[in-house]
């Protein structure tokens, strides 16, 4: 079975509508077996990523080699995600129907990108102030289309591309795009909320679906994929599957602009279940107790901190290396703020790292 090949059980996709350039593409495929080293959760996993990168280029995409790279790319990772379908069980919309939907609508998506193209184009000309500048960017446009790009065209592209050139553009409604998040769809409140907490895969996908929604104007549905991605970060031990600080706050940020009567109660959630988001010595407690504990099992008194150089509170200590014991000769012994509070200031993180005596380079 080639690459181009779909499943016995599936009806076999047939690519001829789709310009020649790209049915020769399709002949080999860079992402087959990319991932065979790991699990077939990890590997559709990372799969749904890199295609997630392309189908956002798809709809964002304002340069021609940004758009026809990532559609070929976006249709060779959902060929080779299906072949996973006797193996790994997805949820709507199955690889199979995305890839048909790519297949189908080339037509309509390229139009769209040649009017993103052109809206862009208008943009850039009403910054130019001469005529002569204004002429050579059109002719750019037209140009880059006609020439470098038009085996990748179809008869209604070129149509519409024409129109363009006869001043008979009307610049499109933008239309909603449907927003997929891994094996999940998204696309109503109900579907977000039924997405498993312990589903770990769609933890930053949701923050990408997020802003598909964003862009779309589905504010609601924005919200609730950062607060599904939230609590999946909350339900995990492991440090690989927590969101950074940045992350979980886009939800309070997005309350805050969108939903401004809800935003305190919100902080004051996040707040409960977070205070190390707004009190740093939180998290440099546990930093630094852990290396205490690093550096006695390896019968070493000494430890180096690392903290914001120009913070006029916690900046003196920073690169400062302290006895733990406190019976160094050379050394001072550690401010006992630091292992009872985490240090003096709030507004910022302590890294610390034992400090190997004769080994590690002392700082200047």
């Amino acid at each position: 079975m080639g690459l181009l090949d779909l499943f016995r059980k599936q009806p076999q996709i047939s690519y001829d509508n789709l310009p020649f350039p790209i049915q020769n593409q399709l002949q080999t495929n860079p992402y087959f077996n990319k991932y065979t080293n790991e699990t077939i959760d990890t590997t559709v996993y990372l799969l749904y990523c890199d295609f997630a990168n392309c189908y956002r280029w798809i709809k964002d995409a304002t340069a021609p080699d940004k758009y026809f790279e990532n559609y070929i790319r976006a249709i060779q990772l959902l060929i080779e995600l299906n072949r996973y379908t006797t193996k790994f069980k997805f949820k709507q919309p199955t690889p199979y129907q995305q890839l048909n939907e790519l297949n189908e609508k080339y037509t309509d998506n390229t139009n769209q990108f040649i009017s993103r193209y052109w809206e862009n184009t208008l943009k850039s000309i009403e910054k130019l102030k001469t005529e002569k500048g204004k002429t050579k960017k059109k002719e750019k446009f037209f140009n880059t289309l006609f020439n470098d790009y038009f085996e990748y065209l179809t008869q209604d592209n070129i149509n519409f591309l024409n129109s363009i050139k006869e001043d008979k553009y009307i610049s499109p409604e933008p239309q909603p795009t449907k927003v997929v998040c891994g094996k999940y769809n998204v696309d109503t409140v109900q579907e977000i909320q039924q997405i498993p907490i312990n589903d770990y895969s769609v933890l930053r996908l949701l923050q990408k679906s997020a802003t598909e929604h964003k862009r779309n104007g589905n504010f609601d549905l924005a919200i609730e994929c950062l607060r599904k991605s939230n609590r999946i970060s909350d339900m995990s031990k492991d440090i690989t599957h927590k969101l950074t600080e940045k992350e979980y706050m886009r939800l309070y940020d997005f309350i805050k602009k969108y939903i401004p009567e809800q935003a305190d109660f919100e902080y004051n959630q996040i707040k409960k279940l977070h205070p190390e988001f707004f009190d740093k010595r939180i998290s440099s407690k546990e930093n630094i107790l852990s290396t205490i504990s690093k550096a006695k099992e390896w019968n070493y008194d000494t430890i180096e901190l690392f903290t914001k150089p120009s913070c006029t509170i916690c900046g003196k200590y920073n690169k400062k290396i302290f006895s733990i014991s406190g019976k160094h000769k050379k050394y001072p012994k550690l401010p006992i703020e630091f292992i009872r509070d985490g240090g003096f200031c709030s507004d910022h993180s302590i890294q610390s790292g034992v400090f190997f005596e004769g080994i590690s380079t002392p700082p200047k």
